[in-house]
């Protein structure tokens, strides 16, 4: 994977314009965002019990997703949360359940311990520092997400594996610059709408 020197240098100043922009988001958000959210998803999702849908821990001013998963939970889905495997840029992704114990990883996320097993994901959500409509996103720079679904996708068989983007409706941006690994989003969900991408 090599990024152009023109694209690096903008997703970078973009970066730091979005970090900025999604933490004034946050800290004006409304309590009932993520209710909302949990509207707007299950308006567009009929999720089947048994299907196993990787969501995140937040960390500092992502989208609080965790309302999402209690409910997926109780809709007796199978909860994942991704796992980061030393430098391994491909998530792993392990059982989570609510009131199960995480373990803060080296790079700060808190994730499922070793003793819960792992999983498959068909529906993965996703954080984001910006997106677009092109279903583009805008993530910190490490590439797991990206690599991640490549991965996934390669080796989907009879199952779609469906990327949502989960995010503040504000986080939209005109584009997202991008390369030809950067892997888009079936979905956008935000406090305001549910929304495809073709």
């Amino acid at each position: 994977m090599i990024l152009s020197t023109e694209t690096w240098v903008q997703k970078n100043d973009m970066r730091r314009q979005a970090r900025l922009c999604r933490d004034r988001i946050a800290k004006d958000a409304r309590l009932d965002f993520a209710y909302k959210l949990i509207e707007n998803f299950f308006g567009q999702f009929s999720i089947l019990a048994d299907t196993n849908v990787a969501g995140y821990w937040p960390k500092g001013s992502e989208f609080d997703v965790k309302p999402l998963l209690f409910r997926l939970d109780q809709e007796d889905c199978n909860c994942l949360l991704p796992i980061v495997i030393g430098k391994e840029k491909i998530l792993n992704f392990g059982e989570w359940q609510p009131n199960d114990k995480l373990a803060r990883s080296d790079i700060g996320v808190f994730e499922p311990t070793n003793d819960k097993s792992s999983g498959i994901p068909s529906i993965v959500l996703v954080p984001l520092l910006a997106f677009d409509k092109q279903g583009y996103r805008l993530g910190y720079g490490g590439g797991y997400y990206d690599q991640t679904l490549t991965a996934l996708r390669a080796r989907e068989r009879d199952e779609h594996i469906t990327a949502i983007g989960i995010g503040y409706a504000e986080q939209e941006v005109c584009q997202v610059p991008h390369e030809n690994f950067d892997q888009r989003l079936d979905w956008i969900v935000t406090e305001k709408q549910a929304s495809a991408f073709a």
